[in-house]
């Protein structure tokens, strides 16, 4: 985590049969960092796939943080194995996301990630999708933060 700057803001969704927030959106300081890894080391894979609701919260949750800080910038990384099965298709949501104008980072993970359709997300709002596994998450994660604040 020392590659993310302390100003900078950070939340934390997950998501399966539901969205939930682990953490809203704050400064990534001391506090907020040791309830990012308590949020991180509680995460379990089970159930569905909401990722297109994910995405429609977590737009939200940027757009109203912009309201605050205006001069902020964003950006959504999605560690995903690309299906959703929450009922929302992709193509509902992608005028959305589009207007809103996000960039969204895909990581795909999981040897059956569907990487068509994380590029295509990706791809919308000038993203960039990575596949990634268990041994190189962490550098992949580093590199894209790195080159976005």
């Amino acid at each position: 985590m020392q590659y993310i700057g302390e100003k900078t803001r950070v939340g934390l969704l997950s998501y399966s049969n539901s969205v939930y927030i682990n953490l809203n959106l704050s400064e990534f300081d001391e506090s907020q960092q040791k309830y990012f890894v308590g949020a991180v080391e509680s995460w379990r894979a089970n159930g569905g796939t909401s990722t297109n609701s994910a995405l429609v919260i977590a737009n939200r949750m940027l757009v109203q943080d912009k309201e605050e800080y205006p001069d902020s910038k964003q950006i959504i990384f999605l560690l995903s194995d690309g299906h959703s099965g929450d009922g929302h298709l992709f193509r509902q949501i992608s005028a959305i996301i589009d207007f809103i104008d996000i960039p969204i980072y895909t990581i795909g993970y999981g040897k059956d990630a569907d990487e068509d359709e994380l590029t295509t997300i990706a791809n919308l709002n000038g993203g960039t999708f990575i596949a990634a596994d268990t041994d190189d998450i962490s550098y992949t994660m580093k590199t894209l933060f790195n080159a976005e604040t």
